[in-house]
């Protein structure tokens, strides 16, 4: 996904000519939207999985708590 977001982005004049000498324009625009939904949902993923790891950190910095892992 993120080296078809490249490519995309590397030949952006080159999807622009295509369009302009008659290929599908709104097929081209139904996959750069369906790739941005893509790396929007991947992006969401990453920041919920980094929010969680720095709440991780946090704890361990204020110390152990009655839900922590290996309390009794």
């Amino acid at each position: 996904m993120l080296e078809t977001a490249q490519l995309a982005q590397l030949y952006r004049t080159q999807i622009r000519e295509c369009t302009a000498l008659g290929a599908d324009l709104s097929q081209f625009r139904e996959d750069l939207r369906q790739l941005q939904r893509q790396l929007e949902a991947a992006s969401r993923h990453i920041k919920a999985a980094a929010d969680e790891i720095g709440a991780i950190g946090y704890s361990l910095e204020s110390g152990p708590s009655e839900n922590s892992e290996g309390t009794s």
